[in-house]
């Protein structure tokens, strides 16, 4: 089966994802999935971000069984505490000043639903942020950025300035691991270069 002849349906809002996906060459369809993101007691990170990414999928899997649906969910965490997207301001400060001169963990779920097949992964990436400020935190907050980002922070946007290393995938921070999505992708028997390749 080709990719290019796949209905494909991103199952997320999130303009992070869709320009990633976009980057690869994917055609496809935003249908943001309407899916409660709230942690069960004792969640792990990882289970968490598995579970929300493959109840996305699922709920969109049901009404497009022919699609290939992909859907996606990204967790900070910081020893015992996970943070998802603030909000409100107060939230937004509190996350960062938490974060500020430590190094915590970028957890991205992933999972894919194709006819009557499902795979579902996870990544793990850790950012070490500089010291920051109260004020240069007050301002960042300021500008709106912090909000609808896991962490409370834009790795590709001014929160970039922050991170004074990253150590695993780039784009699991960003909230699509896009090497993991290219080995589900075999997984589920596409070929990749179909993606670059010119149809005759």
């Amino acid at each position: 089966m080709r990719i290019r002849d796949v209905h494909v349906i991103l199952a997320s809002a999130s303009p992070r994802r869709k320009e990633l996906l976009e980057k690869i060459g994917l055609s496809f369809d935003v249908i943001p999935a309407d899916v409660a993101e709230e942690r069960m007691a004792g969640e792990s990170p990882a289970r968490l971000v598995m579970r929300l990414s493959e109840l996305k999928g699922q709920s969109l899997a049901v009404k497009y069984p022919q699609a290939l649906i992909i859907a996606s969910d990204t967790v900070v965490s910081l020893g015992a505490e996970i943070y998802g997207k603030p909000h409100n301001g107060a939230e937004a400060f509190a996350m960062l000043s938490s974060l500020s001169g430590r190094e915590h963990a970028v957890y991205t779920g992933l999972a894919l639903f194709w006819k009557r097949r499902r795979l579902c992964r996870y990544e793990c990436t850790k950012v070490q942020f500089r010291e920051l400020t109260a004020s240069v935190i007050k301002s960042y907050v300021a500008t709106g950025e912090p909000f609808g980002k896991a962490g409370g922070y834009a790795i590709q946007g001014l929160g970039g300035l922050f991170a004074r290393a990253i150590h695993g995938d780039y784009s699991t921070v960003v909230g699509f691991p896009v090497c993991l999505f290219g080995s589900m992708m075999e997984e589920l028997g596409f070929s990749l270069n179909q993606l670059w390749e010119v149809s005759s």
